[in-house]
């Protein structure tokens, strides 16, 4: 039997089933089912126009409070207020570091780690690693959740983050990340000692089977640049192929953040939907065409987990192991991505068989007790320490 611990756990955003990003849906998810083995006091930052921390988490933590993220406004007294995010810009660190470091949520961490008497912080997102110097000596141990090690940006910005990993370090006693490829960016930095592999696990949706049609569909969260860039791909290299050999054949775009003016003839553009299974359950086709960024894409395991054909880069199915051929198709470039689409869209026995295998490989790879497990590893090492 797991020792039960108090948990605090701190979040950038309020987490929700219902989450526009997948990093939003993983860690409620994470958070639900680290709820149902401890004690988890959840502290997560709002802004105005955010929903609520979804409410089946509410009844799940033993204790939920958001601090309202506000931004920095020009007086004397707003800016000795929020003197710890002028200190970081003026270092130069990442606008979503300043953004989050908001002195109410330092503030309240402190305290609330004291009132609760907590084992273990952990911290979601690297945006979020600053706080962990808001926790006042003795502090319990510190884990630092890195969703992705490696975000799509220019040298200067990649070395803005590297050199916030590195403050990291010296406050945190562990970093997770997602995979592998992650672990090995993140040790450069900070060290193999520090640094530990837990992949998410997921909540299986229902079989969504092999859809009708020609329509394939993309998901993703378009203020993430990886996912902006494979979707322009898409539209621009990728779909006019496929219609070229199949002109009745749609590309659904569904995102937050995704423009309208992707829309044309033959894409739909939905947006930011409530629900994304119906949507699911009418492709035939779901194309995942990522280029960069690391960490587990969120979007590929709903579609696995679907049952859905998937035709994917070797980026977004970096660190699964899953098989081209078997549970998904793994396509590199804008033509053999087409060609494998076409592939699909013309043959439902194949895109029957791609989806069984790949539900299959989800209810056998997808258990959250693994990652739960390994979380309880840690916790004990940490603590014990």
């Amino acid at each position: 039997m797991n020792e039960r611990r108090k948990l605090v756990v701190v979040t950038p955003v309020p987490p929700r089933h219902d989450a526009a990003h997948g990093g939003g849906r993983i860690t409620a998810e994470a958070i639900e089912h680290l709820a149902s083995r401890h004690d988890v006091t959840l502290l997560t930052l709002r802004g105005d126009d955010e929903p609520s921390v979804d409410r089946q988490l509410v009844e799940s933590c033993a204790f939920v409070e958001e601090v309202r993220r506000e931004r920095v406004r020009l007086s004397p007294t707003r800016l000795w207020a929020e003197r710890r995010r002028v200190l970081l810009a003026a270092r130069g660190r990442p606008a979503w570091v300043v953004g989050h470091a908001v002195s109410e949520m330092r503030r309240r961490l402190d305290e609330v780690v004291r009132d609760v008497r907590a084992d273990v912080v952990q911290l979601e997102y690297l945006a979020l690693a600053d706080l962990a110097s808001a926790v006042s000596m003795p502090r319990p141990p510190i884990v630092l959740v890195e969703h992705d090690a490696r975000p799509s940006a220019g040298t200067a910005r990649k070395v803005r983050w590297r050199s916030v990993r590195r403050d990291a370090a010296r406050s945190v006693q562990a970093i997770v990340t997602f995979s592998d490829e992650d672990a090995r960016v993140v040790r450069k930095d900070v060290g193999a000692a520090r640094v530990v592999v837990i992949r998410p696990g997921l909540d299986l949706p229902p079989k969504s089977g092999a859809g009708v049609g020609d329509n394939v569909l993309f998901v993703g969260n378009f203020h993430h640049p990886p996912n902006a860039t494979a979707a322009l791909r898409l539209v621009r290299e990728i779909h006019p192929r496929v219609r070229r050999v199949t002109p009745g054949a749609t590309l659904t775009i569904i995102g937050d953040g995704a423009p309208g003016t992707l829309a044309e003839d033959g894409v739909r553009v939905e947006g930011r939907v409530a629900d994304v299974r119906p949507f699911l359950e009418a492709a035939a086709v779901v194309a995942a065409p990522l280029s960069e960024g690391g960490g587990v894409r969120i979007k590929v395991l709903e579609a696995l987990a679907s049952g859905k054909a998937l035709v994917a880069s070797p980026r977004a199915v970096e660190g699964l192991a899953v098989h081209s051929g078997e549970h998904v198709i793994v396509a590199e470039g804008d033509e053999a991505t087409a060609d494998a689409i076409v592939t699909l869209l013309h043959d439902a026995e194949l895109r029957s068989r791609l989806g069984k295998a790949a539900r299959a490989w989800a209810e056998d790879n997808l258990s959250w007790d693994v990652a739960l497990d390994r979380y309880d590893r840690l916790y004990d090492e940490l603590t014990r320490r």
